[in-house]
């Protein structure tokens, strides 16, 4: 890393962009479980960090990522539910609070998966927004 960061300055200071996003797309892809199938695009570079988008293998689509050297890179990971349907699961997990079944158990552990995944999208977009405008 430390070798990629003295060629990056070399290049910089020849005025020379991309050493950047090339840092960020080797840093993503070993990020993903199947390096070798990242395809990238829209990649830029915003002062420190660089954003873009990755589709890998098993990703179901494009993700959007936020580099910032030294930091491991942050990766989008889709919620799978919304508000709506997260609020049917409240409305059977308060049902086991009386007596439910197993499987009502079980919704309810979906639903608290699905709410930290909510949370945790909501993370990205606000760090998304403030890094990549």
């Amino acid at each position: 890393m430390r070798v990629t960061m003295i060629a990056c300055l070399g290049v910089a200071l020849a005025g020379v962009s991309g050493c950047g996003e090339r840092e960020a797309e080797a840093a993503v892809a070993a990020a993903l479980g199947d390096p070798g199938s990242a395809k990238f695009q829209s990649v830029e570079r915003y002062d420190e960090q660089v954003c873009g988008e990755v589709n890998g293998a098993g990703n179901g689509g494009y993700a959007r990522f936020v580099y910032r050297p030294g930091d491991a890179p942050q990766i989008e990971r889709r919620a799978a539910y919304d508000e709506t349907q997260l609020a049917e699961f409240d409305r059977t997990c308060a049902l086991v609070a009386s007596g439910g079944s197993a499987l009502d158990r079980t919704v309810c552990d979906q639903a608290r998966q699905a709410r930290e995944a909510l949370e945790a999208q909501r993370n990205f977009d606000a760090l998304w927004k403030e890094s990549c405008g």
